[in-house]
């Protein structure tokens, strides 16, 4: 019984393993937004809480992974890709556009 908990594919580990870390930078990201007083202004809270979005983020390529069938795969992994992209770079293009500098 124990050995079949210990026994999974490739695809199911890579699921667990976008759950846990999506749920542990969820987690992070409220808690930091939650307890410290205007994150926004402290450089190194800002600075964490954007490479926890990153991570979670950049996390999404797990599930595309373990698709067994290689064309939904392929295709999957461009589909994620793209919106990767887009919701790292969506950020700057915001800042430039805000007139902030």
């Amino acid at each position: 019984m124990k050995t079949e908990y210990l026994n999974l594919d490739k695809s199911s580990k890579l699921l667990i393993a976008f759950i846990i870390i999506t749920f542990i930078t969820s987690i992070s990201v409220g808690l930091l937004q939650s307890f410290v007083d205007k994150w926004f202004s402290n450089r190194f809270v800002t600075i964490t809480v954007f490479c926890l979005h990153a991570i979670r983020t950049v996390c999404y390529i797990l599930p595309a992974l373990a698709i067994k069938n290689k064309t939904f795969k392929i295709i999957s992994i461009i589909l994620v890709s793209i919106m990767i992209i887009y919701i790292l770079i969506s950020p700057v293009f915001a800042i430039i556009h805000s007139n902030v500098f």
